[in-house]
């Protein structure tokens, strides 16, 4: 029985033979005119019955059967106004939600034999359409069902490659607060869902559309030529009276767009413009800044608009900015719950203001191998694409995304890409002329590169926030300025990152580092290497400073630094380290400021090859607590250089070139039981200086046993200065050096005794030896005796 007006239920579900529709039928090729005519009145009747539903029955919830359906692309040649709205099978009107659950819908579709319905001139290849569509809609929604596309009945002949005029849901011209929920679309030739951003009314042209910028309209008396605009004489343009459509209660809603809405990027230099409105006799109501796709509420009374920029580069003519004036535009669209694959092309594209994807699979499109067809030839494939940025801001949050080549290409005014999973991608996340980027808390696993930045203007001022993310097996992560790493995990692959890089508490583990440069901004990090590992210092313009970092089973070698420049490392941790001098260069020194140095850490000062050009540093340790195991055999450097303590000297160059150590304030622990040596000096001409101030050396607190220790492991050409005194704890074998080979300090101490008994060596400029103990730390004039 056939549902009436006056039943007027909450659900009208469509009455199948009541508007002609017929259901669980899918041809085969060769398909005949009358299989075409089947799929026509299933894409009518459809139509027709959403028609009656709404604006007889006056439901707002429409349910096709379960089953499946058959349609074909219509191009409707009196139309229904906008050519995609032409082109669409099936329209969801305002407030209204069409139900699909338990329904597939097939596009049926020949490359060779053209349609009786396409009025085209073009080859039958080219016929083009999108299944559903939100046009002029507010608060529709499409839920549940599955939506296959024409791909899969497509013969591919010459050209067809190129295709991507087909589409599963299109939302445009002006829609506002749409939505598409727990929908599977896969395999149409552009995207499973296309989002434009055109407004439901532009102002025409010859007024609103490209309108002419008048070039120095503005009076010093602070009014323009008509006495409505305020002063501004900073380089501003000014339209004339921009003619406002219908009344303000029907076209509330107003920005600017850029061309037809293709792009974000603002014409105007600064970004920002001055709208000043107008009531219908020419008084001015009030201003206010506005920006590219800014929406704002159109005042009441305002029948006209004028639109002012300022800081313009100097320019004697006037100027057009190719803007577009949009009353109600799109805003608000959502897409969760879907899975969307498959398609030539890409998954979603397009964008409007406050586009919302969430909790979506989205995979394997652009790819096209899976389903025995070529691949797009053109290298943006993508999943999500709103490269081109034509709209404010962007949310996707628990998503699948992978398999293919782009994940998301993010070019809208604000991004926030949060809690999703990448994976089997080219690139992860791209980002175009962003102002804000915001990827938190997701995973990226198998992508070469799971950030990337492109060019962006200036004045876009774009920052990029990469925070809390795990990515694993990537080809390379590019963390130059503007971006931010932070708190995220990283294994293996490859970083690059510049002096100017902003990286905070982030874990890399088995990460290539070669190409990367150290500054300031980046701190507090964990490298690691699960086995030693080889990477470079490269080349610097400056000093480098290594700060609040922490390195593990790392074997650094600076190489190929600038002349005269130094390392510093302040505040790191050092585990298991080698740092090396190798490849001697002109290098004034290596200081490590305030380091942790343990578990076998040691510098490195060698030289290989003849001539050398130029001076090994000077090594500072300054206020660090070494922890100094027992003496460990080289594995890296050199087969000569056997057993290392703290530096291992090596030079097989007869030039003398002389290495300089220097410990200050700095405590050594001492964690092993056998000997444990400061400078090994392993081979070769020239000889190791050492000074030593204010230095203690103690067992580790785990240490039980009676260690062995020595500054040298041999003494030969070799010498201790000792200024400020140190200490050898109690409790440890001490192999002491002899005093001809002590450079010791040339004036009496000037600083009271660390402790009862500390020994401090001078000599007078006569030569001779004073050799003083401490007997009080309280008193300057009485705490030293001469014992000598």
């Amino acid at each position: 029985m056939s549902t009436t007006p006056t039943e007027n239920p909450a659900t009208y579900l469509i009455q199948l033979d009541a508007f002609n529709i017929t259901k669980d039928w899918v041809p085969q090729k060769p398909y005949t005119n009358a299989d075409y005519e089947t799929a026509k009145a299933n894409v009518d009747g459809i139509n027709a019955a959403i028609d009656y539903a709404v604006n007889t029955l006056h439901v707002n919830m429409v349910k096709l059967p379960a089953g499946k359906y058959t349609f074909t692309y219509l191009n409707r040649s009196m139309g229904q106004g906008h050519i995609y709205e032409n082109t669409t099978c099936v329209l969801i009107p305002s407030h209204t939600t069409l139900d699909i659950s338990g329904c597939r819908i097939e596009m049926m579709y020949d490359s060779v034999n053209k349609s009786p319905y396409d009025i085209s001139s073009d080859p039958a290849y080219l016929f083009k359409g999108n299944v559903f569509g939100f046009f002029h809609a507010v608060k529709s929604k499409l839920i549940g069902g599955e939506i296959l596309g024409d791909l899969y009945q497509r013969d591919f002949v010459s050209g067809e490659s190129w295709v991507e005029s087909t589409y599963g849901v299109m939302h445009n011209l002006g829609s506002r607060y749409c939505e598409v929920d727990g929908t599977t679309i896969r395999g149409f030739m552009g995207d499973n869902i296309i989002i434009g951003n055109y407004p439901e009314v532009g102002t025409g042209e010859g007024t609103g559309w490209d309108p002419k910028f008048l070039l120095g309209n503005l009076l010093a008396d602070g009014t323009d030529n008509t006495g409505y605009v305020s002063q501004n004489l900073n380089n501003s343009y000014t339209t004339d009276f921009i003619s406002l459509p219908g009344d303000a209660k029907d076209y509330r809603n107003v920005c600017i767009i850029t061309g037809v809405g293709y792009t974000r990027i603002p014409p105007f230099q600064n970004g920002y413009v001055t709208f000043y409105w107008y009531d219908d006799n020419h008084n001015v109501i009030g201003s206010e800044v506005n920006q590219i796709f800014e929406e704002t509420k159109r005042p009441d009374r305002a029948k006209y608009l004028r639109i002012v920029t300022d800081n313009q580069p100097s320019n004697d003519a006037d100027a057009y900015f190719s803007i577009q004036l949009a009353s109600n535009p799109c805003t608000n669209f959502t897409i969760k719950n879907c899975d969307l694959s498959d398609s030539h092309r890409g998954g979603i594209s397009g964008g409007t203001n406050h586009t919302l994807i969430q909790s979506c699979r989205i995979y394997n499109n652009g790819v096209g191998w899976k389903e025995s067809a070529p691949g797009f030839p053109d290298s943006t494939r993508y999943q999500i694409n709103f490269e081109d940025s034509y709209c404010l801001g962007m949310t996707v949050e628990n998503c699948d995304i992978g398999d293919g080549f782009h994940g998301i290409l993010a070019g809208t005014y604000n991004a926030f890409i949060s809690n999703n999973r990448f994976y089997n991608l080219g690139y992860g996340v791209i980002a175009y002329s962003i102002n804000l980027l915001h990827v938190h808390h997701n995973k990226f696993n198998n992508i070469e590169l799971p950030l990337s930045l492109e060019s962006s203007p200036e004045f876009s001022k774009r920052k990029v926030l990469f925070s809390n993310n795990y990515v694993r097996k990537f080809t390379a992560v590019v963390a130059s300025n503007p971006v931010e790493l932070k708190s995220n995990y990283f294994e293996d692959g490859r970083m690059d990152f510049d002096s100017e890089s902003t990286m905070s508490e982030n874990h890399f583990v088995d990460c290539n580092i070669s190409s990367s440069q150290f500054g300031l901004k980046t701190y507090n990090n964990i490298f690691e290497n699960k086995n030693l590992s080889h990477t470079y210092f490269i080349a610097y313009s400056s000093d480098i400073t290594v700060y609040k970092n922490t390195f593990k089973n790392f074997l650094f070698t600076i190489n190929n630094i600038p002349t005269n420049r130094k390392i510093d490392f302040i505040g790191c941790t050092l585990d298991n380290v080698v740092i090396a001098h190798n490849h001697a260069v002109f290098l004034k020194s290596v200081n490590y400021i305030d380091c942790i140095i343990k578990n076998g850490t040691y510098h490195f000062n060698g030289c290989y090859g003849s001539p050398a050009n130029g001076t090994f540093p000077k090594v500072n340790f300054i206020n660090s607590k070494i922890y100094l195991g027992n003496d460990r055999v080289s594995n890296y450097f050199d087969a000569q250089f056997s057993s290392v303590g703290l530096v291992g000297t090596y030079n097989n160059n007869p030039s003398r070139f002389d290495n300089e150590v220097s410990i200050k304030d700095c405590i050594i622990y001492l964690t092993g039981l056998n000997t444990a040596t400061v400078c090994y000096v392993s081979y070769g001409w020239g000889f190791t200086k050492l000074s030593l101030d204010n230095v203690d050396v103690k067992k580790d607190a785990l240490n039980t046993g009676t260690p062995t220790f020595h500054w040298f492991n041999s003494i030969d050409d070799n010498s201790i200065k000792v200024k400020n005194g140190f200490t050898v704890e109690e409790g440890i074998t001490y192999t002491d050096i002899p005093d001809s080979k002590f450079m010791k300090n040339t004036s009496a101490p000037m600083q009271l005794p660390k402790f009862i008994g500390e020994e401090y060596i001078w000599f007078d400029t006569s030569g001779n030896v004073h050799v003083l103990k401490g007997i009080n730390t309280s008193n300057i004039s009485t705490a030293w005796v001469e014992v000598n």
